[in-house]
């Protein structure tokens, strides 16, 4: 009776680990849309039809209600592919990532104080 509920625990984990991941890398999407839309270059009407695809594309067979984010999907695909490179890779990818967070908000802190 233990492993049966060990599994279901397990599983419970994982897809609300799945769930988690795929909430995130929308709302990541959608903030890198929104940067791209604040360049200059994309201010014109034309060219944010052209990077609005990425967070909205419409799913046609299931109806005009449904649509599919490309750019989350592809940010689970490079966060998956770090993971699976191994734990040492991960490590420094990890930490290369802490610095990068570290120094931006140093650069926010020290600009801020001058």
């Amino acid at each position: 009776f233990g492993e049966l509920c060990g599994w279901l625990v397990g599983w419970n984990l994982t897809l609300g680990y799945a769930i988690s991941a795929a909430v995130v890398a929308r709302s990541w999407s959608e903030y890198v849309v929104g940067f791209l839309g604040g360049m200059p270059v994309f201010q014109s009407e034309n060219a944010y039809v052209y990077i609005s695809w990425l967070t909205k594309m419409p799913i046609t067979f299931l109806g005009p209600d449904y649509t599919c984010c490309p750019l989350s999907i592809v940010i689970i695909t490079i966060c998956t592919l770090i993971l699976v490179t191994g734990i040492k890779e991960s490590t420094r990818f990890n930490i290369m990532m802490t610095l990068l967070n570290l120094s931006i908000l140093a650069f926010v802190l020290l600009s801020g104080l001058g």
